[in-house]
């Protein structure tokens, strides 16, 4: 029998300095930011909008170019801030011999961020939604996951 834990990606990394950069660097309104997070990361979260197309869009709609949104992306990526204790507890764990698995909701864009991929080479696997085609909220996410 095959022991496996499962921790949510939003308790091992913390976006929320990201976000700030996000919206401060785009100047984005609280209600813009909400407009853009269900419009075009929700459709990416979910893999019905890919990379490239993501970016398109969202640079289009933003009116900035697709290298500046990228670098945005880039620099905001490495505000992304790694709960060290949980890391550590997860390390404990493999070495127990429980397979340990993290699973969020992200894009494919946000998970290719360096610390999000160092963050999820911590654990045995990662599932994200994006990969998954369905939001961890919803019942498809764990029925693919299994």
């Amino acid at each position: 029998m095959k022991k496996v834990i499962i921790f949510p990606s939003n308790n091992v990394l913390d976006s929320s300095m990201a976000w700030n950069y996000f919206s401060r660097r785009l100047k984005l309104s609280s209600d813009k930011l909400s407009s853009v997070k269900e419009e075009y990361f929700l459709p990416a979260k979910k893999g019905s909008l890919k990379k490239r197309e993501f970016i398109d869009k969202l640079s289009k709609y933003l009116h900035i170019n697709k290298k500046e949104l990228l670098n945005v992306f880039y620099i905001g990526g490495k505000m992304l801030k790694t709960n060290k204790k949980v890391i550590k507890f997860a390390k404990k764990l493999k070495k127990q011999g429980y397979k340990v698995i993290i699973v969020g909701n992200s894009t494919d864009i946000l998970s290719s961020l360096k610390v999000e991929k160092e963050t999820y080479r911590q654990f045995s696997k990662s599932f994200m939604s994006y990969q998954l085609g369905a939001l961890k909220s919803e019942p498809l996410f764990y029925k693919r996951l299994l």
